[in-house]
């Protein structure tokens, strides 16, 4: 117990490690302002409108402290001092976060559904979603920083919504980064992660690079060029890539093996080009590809060993360009994207073709060398400080598959905009909340005549939506925010042919909903 207490006693003398620790007792303390400048706490003047410095009388003094007797007549009780920032840490454990939950009805009491004819529509009624970010910052060595990320992520299986005690589990990112301090601006990663860019926040879509690569590479970050190569494989698990069959054996007696078993091969590349031109404007210029190859392989169409179709070896790219600007308002961008893709490429690294023996999406010979895609893409925010925040996002696609056939029901485009204003009434409302709304428009057309109809179809869909806002920040993308909204839906009469026959939507040429949305994110930025 005396060794315990002697040590609480060194801890208590030595506990003060803070600035103005070895300020004498009866001394003015030193005060920190909120940009981390030390100020005397004793005043000595003031400024009046004019800008004239005018005297005040000085504080009255407190009387010294009374000095006790004894050994510990110099301890003073420990301080607690909280920083206005957390400072940024080079190694420990580090946790982030992003994730939305949402909520609603609509008027026959149903629950929320995204009501989308293109790929990407916009995203104000996904379902919930959360991502967990775990990271650990270490130098194992003198000259080396490393860093252990994994990402899991839970999809929309509440227990207490659906009362099933079970939830969709992913794993988004699983990796090692190293970084040799001697060399500024390098490091290298290996592991299953996601790769990305820059986003459209609106319709949640990646526009040029987006990638969920199992491989590894190299980054590069030196102003004024930033840029990485990387090398990764997949195996999608379905017919194009993957197939098993029970097989009888002499040794086992009946046993399951893989008859088609091939790995695509991914690999891309990325430069940017970034300049700030004076405190405040910026701009970047970034070009990007990848290049996919899959080896050829045996695919057994019904069951029977008759039914064997060969598959070429298969091989893609993707080409595409950005640009950006940013800084001519405050926390305000645009950033425009080409993007070109063609073969087993322009079907995305996890989509698969269709045409396996009953559907024509492949050429003759079971190849997709004749798919092509290219999307035009811009995304932008305006900020006026204090008053209004302005969000867009827009595409234009255009796909075609390998088939070869000139009226395909599978070719076409597609075009999506969303607009998204915020209005912010502080002397009304108060600072925190934004009187938001939400504009989109979507439409699709098809080169070939509806499946159903055997006519041509137009469908297209128009959204409004009021989302008053509890916002943390100025800023459209401050995070965390909680939105009340409500939405209408207008489908047109094709866009309801996407629905089945038997589907209660189908009949609906208005739809209203109104739900609660809460969304955030914090320390999430582990992927390039």
């Amino acid at each position: 117990m005396a060794i315990l207490s002697g040590l609480l006693l060194l801890f208590l003398w030595g506990a003060d490690g803070q600035p103005g620790a070895d300020t004498p007792p009866g001394d003015p303390p030193a005060v920190t302002d909120a940009a981390g400048v030390s100020t005397d706490a004793t005043p000595s003047g003031t400024t009046d409108s004019a800008g004239t410095s005018a005297e005040v009388a000085p504080a009255k003094q407190d009387p010294p402290p009374v000095e006790k007797d004894g050994a510990l007549r110099h301890v003073r009780p420990p301080r607690l001092v909280v920083p206005l920032m957390p400072r940024e840490r080079h190694d420990g454990f580090g946790f982030g976060s992003y994730g939305r939950v949402t909520f609603g009805t609509n008027r026959d009491g149903e629950p929320v559904y995204p009501v989308n004819i293109a790929a990407h529509g916009p995203r104000l009624e996904e379902s919930t979603y959360v991502e967990l970010d775990l990271y650990y910052k270490l130098r194992p060595m003198r000259g080396l920083r490393s860093k252990m990320v994994a990402t899991l992520a839970l999809n929309d299986s509440l227990f207490h919504y659906d009362g099933t005690w079970d939830s969709g589990l992913a794993v988004r990112n699983l990796y090692l980064e190293m970084t040799p301090v001697a060399i500024p601006g390098l490091s290298f990663w290996a592991g299953s992660r996601m790769y990305r860019g820059d986003d459209i926040y609106l319709l949640d879509y990646w526009p040029l690079d987006n990638l969920n690569t199992l491989g590894a590479g190299v980054w590069w970050d030196r102003q004024p060029l930033r840029g990485g190569i990387h090398v990764g494989i997949n195996r999608v698990l379905g017919p194009y890539q993957y197939q098993e069959e029970a097989v009888n054996t002499v040794t086992v007696g009946e046993s399951t093996i893989a008859t088609l078993n091939r790995q695509r091969l991914i690999a891309s590349a990325k430069l940017e080009y970034w300049k700030q031109v004076n405190d405040t404007l910026g701009f970047k210029v970034k070009g990007y590809g990848e290049l996919h190859r899959l080896p050829q392989g045996t695919y057994n169409a019904l069951g029977e060993p008759e039914e064997r179709i060969d598959l070429p070896a298969e091989g893609g790219f993707v080409a595409g360009l950005q640009g950006g600007l940013w800084g001519f308002s405050p926390h305000s961008f645009v950033n425009v994207f080409a993007r070109y893709a063609s073969g087993i490429a322009a079907y995305g690294e996890f989509s698969q073709p269709l045409g396996l023996g009953w559907q024509p999406d492949l050429g003759r010979d079971y190849s997709a060398a004749g798919a092509r895609d290219f999307v035009l893409a811009a995304v932008g925010n305006y900020v006026l400080p204090g008053r209004l925040g302005v969000q867009f996002g827009a595409y234009w696609r255009t796909f075609e598959d390998a088939d070869g056939l000139d009226h395909d029901w599978d070719d076409g485009n597609e075009l999506v905009v969303a607009l998204r204003p915020m209005l912010f009434v502080p002397e009304l409302v108060g600072r925190q909340i934004a009187l938001a709304a939400e504009f989109s428009w979507q439409r699709t057309e098809r080169a070939g005549l509806h499946p159903e109809t055997d006519l041509p179809a137009h469908p297209s869909v128009w959204k409004i939506s009021i989302l008053p806002t509890w916002i943390s920040g100025p800023d459209t993308y401050s995070r965390p925010a909680v939105r009340l909204f409500y939405t209408i839906a207008l489908p047109n009469e094709d866009a309801r042919l996407w629905y089945h026959q038997l589907d209660y939507r189908r009949t609906r040429s208005v739809e209203h909903f109104v739900g609660i949305s809460a969304e955030w994110w914090f320390n999430s930025s582990t992927y390039q």
